[in-house]
């Protein structure tokens, strides 16, 4: 027999001793549950191997929640027994409810091959019968035939999950509308319910009939298999030992699936799990599953169960304070009147004192800003970026987090799923249709589109437009109409103009709306936009247009644009089949994610910021219930009911079920905290805000905060001081008249979470949408919803390349192989005050240089750690600039907005994308400025901020925009002119005729076969060295550090 192990503590050795169930092992965050119960299974495996008891393998079925914690767990088991662990079935949920009922497809009345039925398909259905002439319903509103999919959808899947009948349904329903004590109110739900009702047994009849799965029924129908006697019994005596993983999770459809594979038998069932991590109530996990796990066996275990409680509380992840403050949260969050003590997590013997801090910040911008600085300071210490996470309540908070990160020149990760509206392309494409749908009632996708690149209207210009006559939307009918405003918005109003009079042109000739969401990429430019850029977010927004496409096909014809458009609203991020999976973290950078799609992960440091009244805990997660809205299921008809919703129900007391709903949502959002303080491992940083970004009043703590500040003091947490207040919350904006700041591109460069202040914009200005603003609600119910599992993208070898790209080939292979096929973090970035003052120099040009150019950053200013920091540079004189000759065509001609330059002049193209192959490669890249003179002449200019030199002729760079001038407008080479122009008034001109077209080519082919040999060779020079990520680190054939950089310059140029 297995001896005791050495390593195991003994609690878990009391679990992998165990002869069988029925058994609840209440496991502690970080205690190994996982190896626990992995040596389990095996023990029971080679028991049995070697004639002391034991279980068959194929006599041993372990579930778990998630087919990549199914993946492991077999793995495991793999490694330990060998062949015998193929025996075993090891599967998550649905696998094998799939497995099941595809097995016995013929009696379920399915093929065998049965496909499973989408999302987007499932809704169409609902959407063909609400056109059916023979449909009779009472209540709904049938003027929104999206919403009534979306419920319809709903209230079917919470019958599933409990395993109660639509009849069912139905029945309680009609004996509630007798109810005398049932009111108008009350009435008006009832019928609802009714009709949603009748729509979802259309549905059901209508799937049934083509013969098709639907992820959210799998279960349901393997349950179906098990419970018929004929069907079910060769699988209900198959198994002896039942195993089941996060325990906690499980729906009460799961836990009759658990018990018919046990055939009712609890001694050979085992489950593990941690009620306190119970966080996917709102998804239909049953938390009761688990507390109430005694209360089931006793009535199944066919005599005296014995002991069937046993913890696991040896805490391997988290320093001893986090772990005091975590069991602390734990007594405070744990249910009144729990029979049951929450458990106390233990530390391990060498577990060190590690570090509890808080603060508190005015904004949320200076919240993220110090946690950027904290961050700075873990990885000055000697931490790696990759350690370090800041795990948010819901998406809203991201915004102001990597906007402070990426600022501070910190690498992060955002773990949020795969949910297309997040994207800032696809929201930018979907404002542009929604606009073309419905132009009358899409003020604030009027509003975001103006607010945003390309557009980027000013606050002043972009108030005038909102209240003038006729509203926002007669500003795009008639721009010339529009008073007040800036030349510069007058042009853009023009252009926004002709892309919505192209896309209503698009969509008359468009058969299918797929091709209609094709065509509007292109129309709207965003098709170019992605395609002339070769970095690696260009080619995920790729990914996630063709998405959005694929699931526009399945809407079929173009007329249901506005169908199409409501369910990407209602239902994206929202599949529980993907939710379920945790994220998959590619290291090397912080980790921003939500609490909920953390569960599972663990960081030496986590940032917990938000922890103010109304952000954390979320004061709107679980607020419906069933006596307010129709697709809510009622509570007595559940199979194991909260007693005091289902008796308020019964009672029909609105009040009291809505006390009851509320006191279960903060329980979770409870449990959710203390998912987010065990996920540290070293230190954890509490921090909240007084003012957030849509707030015009400080926000007070929240529960969450005052609950840790309030914590014992082995916890060792600060009592931080509260910071002086502004008089008003300094992200609401001051509207004034200003110049408009020129486009700097498209949606790619965008933030996740701008879209709180274009909201607070158009709040501002008094605009509201029509069905937008029913969204803020639904928002407010689905925030706490964990995004979808982000898929993992392997992305091409480098056959797309930009200018910069081929010269830093040509500078140096080795920095160019570690820059795009084989990239590294800098772990120590250095910044580049060139770069930052060269961007705000370049919109001031092509802004047309507008008033004085912008002040150069001070040398305090540059970023800490720049090799190069040198002296202040000296701001040009204005006068001196616009008398040079690009200056002077920068700011008297007239901007063009075509695609393609002008054949005469005067004209300017500013930020002008191209892209051309080359030998099977394509060459991406923007022109700074193309300037046409009256005669023709074709100026092509890349503005420099920095020092003027004859290098500059040496570069690729000007003589591949030329080369793209060629081939792509067909512009003769004796009509390009080439220049660098320098801040300081000075000018490099590049020459460039018909010879230079061949050259040019010839130098690019040159690059490509090299870089496709494979041959990296390491050329240091100060300028190949400068930024080089691996500068330093002790690369062969790359000096280590300056002094040997420079005595490999002086061989070079003694050689």
């Amino acid at each position: 027999m297995l001896r005791a192990r050495r390593g195991n503590t003994p609690e878990q050795q009391r679990v992998i001793m165990l002869e069988g169930g029925p058994a609840r092992v209440l496991a502690g965050a970080g205690s190994g549950k996982t190896h626990t119960m992995t040596e389990f299974v095996a023990r029971k495996v080679r028991d049995f191997a070697e004639g002391y008891g034991g279980v068959a393998p194929e006599r041993i079925v372990a579930i778990t929640f998630t087919v990549k914690a199914a993946g492991e767990m077999r793995e495991r088991l793999v490694s330990r027994l060998g062949e015998a662990a193929l025996k075993l079935t090891v599967a998550n949920f649905h696998s094998l409810a799939f497995d099941l009922a595809r097995r016995n497809a013929t009696a379920l009345g399915i093929p065998e091959d049965a496909p499973v039925l989408r999302e987007a398909r499932a809704w169409l259905m609902v959407l063909d019968d609400l056109a059916s002439e023979d449909l009779s319903l009472r209540r709904l509103d049938l003027s929104d035939p999206a919403t009534v999919a979306q419920n319809t959808q709903r209230l079917l899947g919470e019958s599933r999950n409990e395993l109660v009948g639509l009849d069912e349904v139905r029945r309680r329903t009609e004996r509630d509308l007798e109810d005398p004590r049932t009111t108008d109110a009350l009435r008006r739900v009832f019928e609802e319910r009714l009709d949603l009702v009748k729509l979802a047994e259309r549905f059901e009849e209508r799937r049934g009939r083509l013969g098709m799965l639907q992820y959210g029924n799998m279960v349901e129908m393997a349950v179906r298999v098990l419970e018929d006697r004929s069907l079910g019994q060769p699988y209900r005596d198959r198994y002896d030992l039942v195993v089941v993983d996060e325990f906690q999770d499980t729906n009460p459809a799961q836990m009759r699936l658990v018990e018919l594979l046990a055939d009712g038998d609890a001694s050979k069932v085992v489950v593990i799990g941690d009620d306190l991590q119970s966080i996917f109530g709102f998804q239909g996990a049953a938390v009761r599953n688990i507390r109430n796990f005694e209360r089931w066996a006793e009535k199944r275990a066919g005599g005296d169960p014995g002991r069937m409680d046993y913890s696991l509380t040896r805490n391997f992840r988290s320093a001893r304070r986090i772990l005091a403050l975590a069991n602390h949260v734990a007594r405070e969050v744990h249910p009144e009147g729990s029979p049951e003590e929450p458990k106390v997590l233990d530390p391990r013997d060498d577990a060190p004192e590690g570090e509890v801090s808080a603060f508190v910040e005015p904004t949320d911008a200076d919240e993220a800003e110090e946690i950027s600085r904290r961050i700075k300071r873990l990885v000055g210490e000697g931490g790696d970026y990759s350690t370090c996470a800041v795990l948010i309540r819901n998406w809203s908070q991201a915004a102001p987090v990597l906007s402070a990160l990426t600022d501070a020149g910190i690498p992060c990760e955002v773990v949020r799923g795969g949910e297309l509206l997040a994207r800032p392309e696809v929201r930018y494409l979907t404002d542009f249709l929604r606009l073309v749908h419905e132009p009358g009632y899409a003020a604030q996708a009027l509003v975001r589109t103006l607010f945003r690149p390309p557009y980027s209207f000013s606050d002043g210009d972009l108030r005038v437009v909102c209240e003038g006559a006729g509203g926002p939307w007669r500003a795009t009918l008639e721009p010339d109409a529009v008073e007040h405003v800036s030349r510069e918005a007058r042009e853009r109003l023009r252009r926004l103009r002709g892309v919505l009079s192209a896309l209503e042109g698009e969509r008359s000739v468009s058969q299918s709306l797929a091709e209609f969401v094709e065509r509007a990429v292109e129309a709207t430019g965003l098709g170019r936009e992605v395609r002339s850029s070769p970095s690696n977010e260009a080619r995920l927004a790729e990914h996630h247009l063709a998405a959005f496409r694929e699931v526009a096909s399945e809407f079929g014809e173009v007329e249901r644009l506005g169908e199409f458009l409501r369910y990407v609203e209602f239902s994206e991020g929202s599949r529980l089949s993907e939710n379920a999976e945790p994220p998959e973290v590619s290291g090397g950078a912080v980790v921003l994610t939500t609490v909920h799609r953390a569960k599972g992960l663990e960081f030496d440091h986590v940032f917990v910021p938000g922890l103010s009244a109304g952000h954390f805990p979320n004061p709107a997660a679980g607020t419906d219930n069933a006596l307010r809205k129709a697709h809510r299921l009622p509570p007595p008809l559940k199979r194991d009911p909260d007693p005091q919703a289902s008796a308020a129900y019964d009672a029909l007391d609105e009040e009291s079920l809505k006390e009851a709903v509320r006191r279960e949502s903060e329980e979770e959002e409870g449990r959710l905290f203390y998912v987010a303080v065990t996920r540290a491992r070293e230190t954890l940083t509490l921090s909240r805000a007084c003012f957030y970004r849509e707030n015009r009043r400080a926000k007070k703590a929240g529960l969450f905060w005052e609950i840790s500040r309030n914590s014992p003091p082995a916890c060792g947490v600060p009592a931080p001081e509260e910071p002086p207040l502004p008089e008003a919350n300094p992200n609401l904006p001051v509207f004034g008249v200003s110049e408009p700041p020129e486009p700097d591109g498209f949606p790619l460069a965008a933030t996740a979470g701008t879209e709180a202040d274009e909201v607070r914009l158009a709040e501002e200005l008094g605009v509201k949408g029509d069905y937008e603003d029913e969204l803020d609600g639904l928002r407010a119910d689905l925030a706490n919803i964990p995004e979808v599992e982000r898929p993992e993208y392997v992305l091409p070898a480098p056959e797309t390349h930009s200018p910069s790209s081929l010269m830093e080939f040509e500078t140096c292979p080795r920095r160019y192989y570690y820059g795009h096929v084989f990239p590294v973090v800098d772990l120590l970035p250095r910044g580049d005050e060139s770069r930052d003052y060269g961007t705000v120099w370049h919109r001031w040009i092509e802004a047309g240089a507008p008033g004085d150019p912008p002040e150069p950053l001070r040398r305090e200013d540059s970023p800490a750690g720049h090799r190069d920091a040198g002296p202040a540079k000296a701001r040009p004189a204005v006068a001196a600039f616009r008398e040079t000759e690009y200056g002077r065509r920068a700011s008297t001609y007239p901007l063009h907005t075509g695609d393609t330059p002008p054949r005469t002049g005067p004209a300017r193209m500013v930020e002008v994308p191209f892209s051309f192959e080359v030998d099977a490669a394509t060459v991406r890249g923007r022109i700074d400025a193309v300037f046409v003179d009256p005669d023709g002449t074709l100026h092509i200019v890349d503005w420099k901020s920095g020092k003027a030199g004859a290098s500059y002729r040496e570069r690729l760079q000007l003589p591949l925009y030329a080369l793209a001038a060629v081939r792509l407008w067909d512009v003769a080479p004796e009509r390009i002119r080439l220049a660098y122009a320098f801040a300081s008034g000075e000018t490099v001109e590049v020459p460039f005729g018909e010879s230079s077209v061949e050259a040019t080519e010839e130098r690019v082919r040159a690059a490509l076969r090299s870089i496709r040999s494979g041959d990296f060779p390491p050329e240091p020079s100060d300028y190949a060295c400068n930024h080089c990520p691996v500068f330093g680190i002790g690369i062969e054939g790359c000096p280590k550090d300056e002094e040997e950089l420079g005595q490999m310059e002086d061989s070079n140029s003694a050689g």
